[in-house]
């Protein structure tokens, strides 16, 4: 009997302590595959961020010189024209030459002084001021709007490059949050892995002891079995014998 019963308490607490080391080795398994896979994610998220890093320089960088230019040349102010004929030499050049012609005409006839001359003089000087005033007027709106255009153009192009890095740091923000929440996942994946693999080795270590109290409970019952059978007049050697007499 004692060799028996060393052999079935060794089994016993062999099989626990085997039971055991899978339940954790299970748990460890699991464990490093989330583990693995908050790597993989981290380097996946590292290279998007790595992709998008130029476009989102640029576009920062693009942001700076838009606001500057906002602050600046793209601040124009709204059209406003001031034009004197008496302070435009082409003006004063035509009315000088109008004038003359009209009067050397006039002096041939002998009629400088008439009203007539004085007429010709004022409306010629009236149509050239106007004339130049429509020209000055219509060249300074053109002007006006080419610089707008071009105003425009340029901002374009500035809000363009500043929309390429403000797309660069949302998609930077996406891929963020999307592997913030997938390790996340994976942390807490593991951590339950890893609790129960403590629960599974606890639960076959505990499972072995209740064997192994309950085969030491049985051994301690033949036992008694036994001596009793040494004493009594049955002659049974064995507590296995006096059991099979007795239920017999």
């Amino acid at each position: 009997m004692p060799w028996g019963f060393a052999a079935a308490a060794v089994g016993t607490i062999g099989a626990s302590v085997i039971g055991s080391n899978a339940s954790q080795s299970a748990a460890n398994t699991q464990a490093g595959a989330a583990n693995n896979a908050t790597q993989a994610q981290l380097q996946m998220f590292n290279t998007v961020q790595s992709n998008l890093q130029p476009y989102n320089t640029a576009g920062q960088n693009s942001l700076g010189t838009l606001q500057n230019f906002l602050n600046g040349q793209g601040n124009s102010a709204p059209f406003s024209f001031n034009y004197n004929p008496a302070n435009d030499p082409e003006y004063n050049f035509l009315l000088q030459q109008g004038s003359n012609a009209i009067t050397s005409q006039a002096s041939a006839t002998g009629g400088v002084n008439s009203g007539a001359t004085l007429e010709a003089l004022q409306n010629y000087g009236q149509n050239t001021a106007l004339q130049s005033y429509q020209t000055e007027y219509g060249n300074a709106l053109n002007a006006y709007g080419a610089n707008q255009t071009n105003l425009s153009n340029i901002y374009a192009r500035l809000m363009g490059v500043a929309g390429l890095g403000e797309n660069a740091a949302a998609g930077v923000g996406n891929a963020a949050v999307s592997t913030g929440q997938s390790i996340g996942s994976n942390m807490i994946g593991a951590g339950n892995a890893q609790a129960a693999g403590t629960v599974g080795s606890a639960n076959a270590l505990s499972g072995g002891l209740t064997s192994l109290s309950s085969l030491f409970n049985n051994s301690s019952f033949l036992n008694s079995f036994g001596n009793a059978a040494n004493s009594s007049a049955y002659g049974t050697s064995t507590p296995q014998d006096l059991i099979a007499g007795y239920t017999g």
